[in-house]
């Protein structure tokens, strides 16, 4: 009996998580208003938590139509995507703009704890950006776009391992990625729950202190 013919493309590109689609406004007039959505959003993830998100409490919040605040996003989902692509996109940023003091002459321990304590401080700072990633674990394309924030601060930094301490790709690339995941996972981890484990920040700068000496002080790199 002759089997179905099935299409194998389709079926792997169906398993990925859908990017969910909104209208991006174009005018002042929609820009505005879409800026309020955000910022009510973000207003009730950092009193009330993700639980609390939904278009109603938006809508109320941001003091417009509900049929205006969906006619930019179809469910309080898209709005989730859409604040945590720019979260994750800030947090990207502010490491990547750090890594000019590594390619330079700044102490590479100095820097990784720099780095951690500014991207805990931006989580104290921002309660819904905590709440933006405990949502995680709702929906797979907020994960994907996690994994892709992470991939491209971990390619800055193995980049800049090579140019300053002589590492092989291979290696740069292996080290720098199970850094930059420490990080991520530790302080996930950390702010978890309120009030967070701030022990956990301190503990983590000597976890990847401890990790990476063996790679960057064996280029006779001891700072």
């Amino acid at each position: 009996m002759q089997q179905p013919i099935t299409d194998e493309g389709s079926r792997k590109k169906s398993s990925k998580p859908r990017v969910p689609s909104r209208r991006i406004p174009v005018q002042a007039r929609g820009k505005a208003t879409v800026e309020k959505i955000r910022k009510a959003s973000l207003y009730i993830l950092g009193k009330e938590g993700v639980e609390a998100l939904n278009t109603n409490a938006i809508a109320e919040r941001a003091g417009v139509n509900i049929s205006t605040l969906y006619s930019y996003y179809p469910d309080k989902y898209t709005i989730l995507y859409d604040l945590f692509e720019v979260f994750e996109e800030t947090r990207s940023h502010f490491v990547i703009l750090k890594m000019q003091e590594l390619a330079g002459s700044a102490s590479w321990r100095e820097w990784f704890s720099q780095v951690i304590d500014g991207l805990a401080a931006y989580r104290l700072e921002d309660p819904a950006g905590i709440a933006l990633r405990r949502a995680l674990v709702l929906r797979p394309e907020l994960h994907e776009l996690d994994i892709q924030s992470s991939k491209l601060v971990s390619e800055s930094l193995a980049n800049t391992l090579v140019q300053r301490f002589s590492l092989d790709m291979r290696t740069a690339e292996k080290i720098s990625e199970t850094a930059i995941e420490s990080i991520t996972h530790m302080l996930d981890s950390a702010f978890h729950r309120s009030p967070p484990k701030l022990e956990k920040v301190e503990e983590l700068k000597l976890l990847v202190t401890r990790y990476l000496s063996p790679y960057l002080e064996d280029e006779g790199v001891s700072q």
